[in-house]
């Protein structure tokens, strides 16, 4: 019987340290390089995860962008639409001569320039066009009262016309409301450089 529990004995640890190294095997082979592999793809997950909000945000912020861009473009092809072409010049010229007339305000110099005194050229990527833009400045000198003047301003700013006005120069004449005042006035006026395709 001795004999016997000594076999039986001898099985059970014989089984026990062989499935005790068959597990600590598996676990140091199989379950230690799975566990390294789950560690690496959860990172990974979580690394994916990480850019694909990184994206979202960045694909919101472009379309608040895009529509950012769209309201910049609408103004400034209506501040380009303002501009007249250049084969309007006399004809804005004469309209400007007009306002300052029909003010009631005396011209005493009326020198427009012949010649641009900035030209900056744009291209529009919507419509493959190039223009130029070009500011021809028109010297005046006027004799009137401040508040004319400013009626004056008034009536040039709220005109269609890109305009501008710089170098105001007030000559004072002692014992008078009317004063002598010379100006500069900024004309802008565009050229297509490149030919338009008409449909």
């Amino acid at each position: 019987m001795n004999k016997l529990f000594n076999n039986h004995y001898n099985l059970f640890i014989s089984i026990s340290t062989v499935t005790i190294l068959a597990i600590g095997i598996w676990y140091l082979t199989l379950f230690t390089s799975l566990k390294t592999e789950n560690n690496k793809l959860a990172r990974d997950l979580k690394s994916q995860k990480s850019k694909s909000t990184q994206a979202e945000k960045t694909f919101n912020d472009l379309a608040s962008v895009k529509r950012e861009w769209s309201d910049y473009n609408l103004d400034f092809e209506d501040k380009i639409n303002r501009i007249p072409d250049i084969s309007d010049q006399k004809r804005i010229f004469n309209v400007i001569f007009d306002i300052i007339k029909k003010s009631e305000i005396k011209v005493d110099s009326w020198s427009p320039s012949k010649f641009p005194v900035e030209e900056k050229t744009i291209f529009i990527p919507d419509t493959n066009e190039e223009i130029m833009i070009s500011k021809y400045p028109i010297d005046i000198q006027i004799i009137c009262t401040f508040p004319d003047f400013g009626i004056l301003l008034e009536k040039l700013r709220s005109e269609d016309t890109r305009l501008s006005v710089s170098n105001v120069n007030i000559i004072e004449k002692g014992g008078t409301e009317r004063q002598t005042i010379s100006f500069i006035i900024y004309t802008y006026f565009q050229t297509a450089l490149t030919l338009k395709v008409v449909n």
